[in-house]
């Protein structure tokens, strides 16, 4: 699929209930109320590798381009919601509200937590019941310690990309990453300002994982590095280029 036919997909799919387009970029609806945020607004942009690498990096600079008020970037690799050993996100995005406040806050997990929880009473097994449940409160924590503590106007939560079949971490499978994404989606649509991006089908060719699809001008890019998972600076750019027209969509005036 080209990237424009893809990107015009995302955004026929803005104001679309999330549950009808399970496998699709699905977005929490809006609320009745806008939110003005512009040229002159504060930006967060946190996750782990992803966010420290390609998808990250190309955003920053996307948004650093329209002049915006403040970028701030902050990625760790192998980091998550269930590693606190690695980096506790949870106490990370106090010690950066404590300093700042920002409008928007663009999110990006997922992969690294495709792994077992384990609690006092035992382990919870990725995927089942207990564990979904678990991690869902996880992800509404982080949310609202976002919203209430750093009084976001928006959030943006990218999914996890598509995998390569047979990847070495087993936990790492399209079954479990669509599983993660599902649960994001169900999260995000509870919260008026909150948008959802899938990008497992941002990074798909008929369904199917590639390293390499045609940019904005049709020229054919190497979107994943050597290990199949981590993102270029070329697939950066395509993905940049779906979230600012999503936030474009969403009236937020940028480029």
């Amino acid at each position: 699929m080209h990237l424009w036919t893809r990107l015009a997909l995302v955004i026929s799919l803005v104001f679309c209930p999330v549950v009808s387009v399970p496998l699709s970029l699905g977005l929490a609806p809006l609320s009745a109320q806008t939110v003005s945020i512009n040229r002159s607004s504060r930006f967060l942009i946190i996750g782990d590798s992803l966010i420290e690498g390609g998808v990250g990096t190309e955003l920053e600079k996307r948004l650093l381009s329209n002049n915006v008020r403040l970028v701030h970037r902050q990625g760790k690799q192998s980091t998550g919601l269930l590693h606190p050993e690695r980096l506790d996100w949870y106490q990370e995005i106090d010690k950066i509200f404590a300093n700042q406040t920002y409008d928007v806050v663009i999110v990006m997990f997922g992969l690294n937590d495709l792994a077992n929880i384990n609690t006092s009473q035992g382990k919870l097994i990725l995927g089942s019941p207990e564990w979904q449940t678990a991690y869902a409160a996880k992800v509404t924590q982080m949310l609202d310690k976002i919203f209430r503590q750093g009084k976001a106007k928006k959030v943006v939560w990218l999914g996890a990309p598509i995998a390569p079949d047979n990847y070495k971490h087993r936990q790492i499978n399209n079954t479990n990453i669509q599983m993660i994404n599902n649960l994001y989606r169900r999260i995000l649509a509870k919260y008026d300002h909150a948008i959802f991006i899938d990008t497992y089908p941002v990074y798909s060719l008929q369904g199917q994982w590639t390293p390499v699809m045609p940019d904005s001008q049709g020229v054919w890019q190497r979107v994943r590095t050597r290990d199949g998972i981590h993102i270029t600076y070329a697939g950066g750019k395509i993905m940049t280029d779906i979230v600012i027209k999503v936030l474009q969509e969403h009236n937020i005036e940028l480029q």
